[in-house]
């Protein structure tokens, strides 16, 4: 909270993301990079997180199933809880874990005892929700189910005029909405050291870690990506492990890593003393007019 409330004294102009480049993952290395460029740069074997896993079948999921020019077969289901779908003629079929091709030809399979040549088509028409962990140097760790379209609530209902949404994602759920799920990072992360960790494709597999920089994005205007989330992913944000300079500070707190809303504590000879709340990088007097 100190350091947030040092930089409330300041203004300075926040820098967008542009997600355009590859991470390195956590096995990785890479010399310095010039200054004026990104220090994310990857080599050229390292993959996109977001490439490296297809999608899963999972409880929650919403499939529709037919069969090409065969009637009766047709059926909207849902993957259950012990991870199977009901199917006509077949029942309960297992699922869980499955790619959609892997699914669809274990379907395929089912009918073949029933149909000659059976062309199945499967299609996932509603995901479930993402569900990730986040651990480290964010506002309210812990666990959080992320879905396409979902939002938090708007800062107007806490109390602070003219603000907008906290969270709005429009898509697939990325790691940015996530922190920011999370109540965005606390004075004492690290951004140049944000750890994604991505449960193995193979059941029984070693997770793979992706390490992001995103403080050379906000400071030097760097490239990195702000990659897809998939169901089991960990965020883990490192504590900065020396003091961060005033404009490291500034301008972090000016990203939408930083907490929309502060806590600020005022007492003395103002007119209702008391904590309140303020938007992130606020200056100095918008706490003593509040």
């Amino acid at each position: 909270m100190a350091g947030w409330l040092a930089a409330a004294t300041l203004l300075a102009p926040a820098v967008q993301a542009q997600p355009t480049a590859f991470p390195l993952p956590e096995s990785s290395s890479a010399s310095p990079a010039p200054a004026g460029q990104s220090a994310v740069l990857a080599p050229a074997n390292a993959m996109d997180p977001g490439q490296t896993m297809r999608y899963r079948l999972g409880p929650g999921d919403r499939l529709r199933m037919s069969v090409f020019k065969v009637e009766g077969y047709a059926a909207d289901v849902e993957v259950l809880s012990d991870g199977t779908i009901n199917l006509p003629r077949l029942g309960s079929v297992p699922v869980w874990g499955l790619t959609i091709t892997e699914a669809r030809d274990r379907i395929t399979q089912g009918y073949d005892r029933y149909l000659r040549r059976p062309l199945v088509y499967l299609d996932l028409i509603a995901p479930r929700p993402v569900r990730v962990s986040l651990v480290g140097e964010v506002q309210r760790p812990g666990f959080y189910s992320l879905a396409q379209g979902s939002s938090t609530a708007s800062l107007q209902s806490a109390g602070v005029p003219g603000a907008g949404t906290v969270m709005t994602s429009a898509g697939w759920p990325t790691l940015v909405d996530a922190m920011q799920r999370a109540g965005g990072i606390t004075a004492t992360a690290d951004l140049s050291n944000v750890v994604l960790v991505r449960p193995s494709a193979i059941p029984g597999g070693p997770p793979t870690e992706y390490r992001f920089d995103f403080l050379s994005v906000i400071m030097q205007g760097g490239r990195s990506v702000n990659p897809l989330l998939v169901d089991g992913d960990m965020i883990r944000v490192a504590r900065a492990t020396t003091a961060q300079s005033n404009e490291v500070l500034i301008r972090t707190s000016s990203s939408n890593f930083a907490p929309d809303t502060i806590a600020v504590t005022v007492v003395g000879e103002v007119m209702n003393p008391g904590i309140k709340q303020l938007r992130s990088n606020s200056p100095l007097v918008a706490a003593v007019m509040a």
